[in-house]
């Protein structure tokens, strides 16, 4: 399948394999097509891309994404690990979750759900919601 190659893509460019410092969150986002009810994967440009860093992705995404469109990006962490590189005062270990500027860029970009992919778990989750609901965690199956 086209999309689940270009997420496996996407999480390899992400760089989790490296020390912290040389990793890197990776975006895009599955844009529902008209010919299968399935989606095409569109990848951020790096003329998109503002700023990323192991815990961040700043970005200029399109206003007028389809309706059904979902954004996906990529924690370059393992549930447990320290996260010394997060613009917090003292290192995080990471955990399998929504982050806090997650939700906000959905709304932002006028989009209803967003699929985060971390060495452990895919994790689909909504505009709405917090950090005791509003989303769901899956095994990884591939990526």
């Amino acid at each position: 399948m086209e999309a689940q190659g270009a997420l496996n893509q996407l999480w390899e460019d992400s760089n989790f394999n490296q020390p912290e410092r040389n990793r890197a969150e990776q975006g895009g986002f599955l844009v529902p097509n008209g010919y299968n009810d399935g989606f095409t994967f569109q990848r951020l440009q790096p003329s998109q891309i503002i700023d990323t860093t192991p815990c961040k992705l700043e970005f200029t995404a399109s206003s007028d994404l389809p309706r059904g469109t979902i954004y996906v990006h990529t924690h370059p962490y393992t549930n447990g690990e320290q996260q010394d590189y997060c613009e917090t005062p003292i290192p995080v270990g990471y955990e399998n979750e929504v982050g806090v500027d997650d939700r906000p860029a959905l709304v932002q970009m006028n989009l209803n759900k967003g699929l985060i992919i971390d060495a452990d778990k895919i994790i689909l989750y909504t505009a709405e919601g917090n950090s005791t609901n509003g989303y769901a965690t899956y095994n990884r199956c591939g990526y």
